[in-house]
């Protein structure tokens, strides 16, 4: 049997493999194809009845959809080590406005946190610094790998640079953002086998978390 989900790309890079890991061994005849895109994008394949599920990283507000909370985690602005835009470890939002920075694309959850929280640097500051705008985490983290600027991200996409010494994070009045993340099934669907026992995997982590 195989079953189709979405998801945003911090939840479909950093967290969902684990899930499906464990979703396998309980579940070992249930294939699930899981397809990876912005907030937005997961959330229209699910609508369109492409997917099961949706795991994304900003709240649906159409009415169409149920959501719950199954993870949180923070934004923070990070940059590489040593950083030659912050030299000291911080910036005022002042300063950030001068410092090129590498944004996910409309329609990222990211993008949307970030936008609502940092109003100061997003559109004004931050469309006028920006040098590069991409399309995954996994994309601004090889930027600002390669000395391109500094980039909001997910502290999950980067746990494993930070605890290297690759990146560093940049103290920015306002950060880190928290911000949580969604299972999103249709209201009117009823959800299949397969799709109420990955719910249910994915409601008890959420609790023992």
């Amino acid at each position: 049997m195989q079953r189709c989900a979405a998801a945003s790309s911090v939840p479909g890079e950093y967290l969902a493999p684990a899930l499906l890991a464990e979703f396998r061994k309980l579940h070992p005849r249930i294939q699930v194809e899981m397809s990876v895109s912005d907030s937005e994008s997961a959330t229209a394949v699910l609508l369109a009845r492409e997917a099961d599920l949706a795991l994304v990283g900003s709240k649906p507000r159409d009415r169409r959809l149920i959501s719950s909370i199954f993870a949180s985690d923070e934004i923070v602005l990070v940059g590489p080590s040593p950083n030659p835009f912050a030299p000291k470890g911080k910036l005022t939002l002042k300063e950030l406005g001068d410092v090129p920075l590498i944004l996910r694309e409309q329609g990222s959850g990211t993008r949307g946190a970030i936008a609502r929280i940092l109003p100061r640097i997003l559109p004004q500051q931050g469309e006028r610094a920006a040098v590069l705008r991409v399309g995954s985490s996994e994309a601004a983290k090889r930027c600002v790998q390669h000395g391109l600027g500094l980039a909001f991200v997910s502290r999950q996409a980067v746990s494993g640079e930070l605890a290297a010494g690759l990146f560093q994070v940049v103290e920015l009045p306002g950060t880190p953002v928290r911000r949580t993340f969604y299972v999103v099934r249709q209201r009117a669907v009823s959800p299949s086998a397969a799709t109420r026992a990955f719910l249910e995997l994915v409601n008890q982590r959420a609790r023992s978390s």
